[in-house]
């Protein structure tokens, strides 16, 4: 076979393996199974005391889940500095829980001690243990917090 001929066949045999596409790994992007996207709340924010509509966005295969099955419940446990997660890992068992009921939406009202217990006032702490170290606020205007001088 000639020098040209190798090159030729070369050639299109790297085009027709270029060509095939490899199998790609899960795609998160893909709703495979009922899932929850997100929960809204209205108002986003909420000092003491204030009510507060929670809303799930819940989607599967077939589109939106206008009535999932879930039970609502308010953590009342401030997240350690420790931890490294939204919320604290006593949210993650029984305990520190405040049932809201079941059902698409929920409704509550902010805890007296949110700011104490969220931020940006120190959380409540054990008789005779060290002082704790408030949480941080969240980086948007929060209820807890004096406004910003403008």
């Amino acid at each position: 076979m000639s020098l040209a001929a190798r090159r030729r066949c070369l050639v299109a045999l790297a085009a027709a393996l270029g060509g095939c596409a490899p199998d790609l790994p899960f795609d998160p992007t893909i709703v495979t199974g009922t899932t929850l996207l997100a929960i809204a709340a209205d108002p986003a924010e909420a000092a003491p005391y204030q009510a507060v509509t929670w809303r799930a966005l819940v989607a599967s295969p077939d589109g939106t889940v206008e009535a999932p099955a879930i039970d609502w419940a308010l953590c009342t446990a401030p997240r350690p500095p420790s931890e490294d997660n939204a919320v604290s890992a006593r949210c993650l068992g029984e305990g520190d829980l405040v049932p809201l009921g079941a059902g698409a939406t929920a409704a509550g009202a902010m805890p007296a001690d949110a700011c104490a217990r969220f931020g940006p006032d120190a959380p409540p702490q054990p008789a005779g243990a060290p002082a704790l170290r408030p949480t941080d606020p969240a980086a948007t205007t929060s209820p807890c917090a004096p406004a910003w001088p403008g």
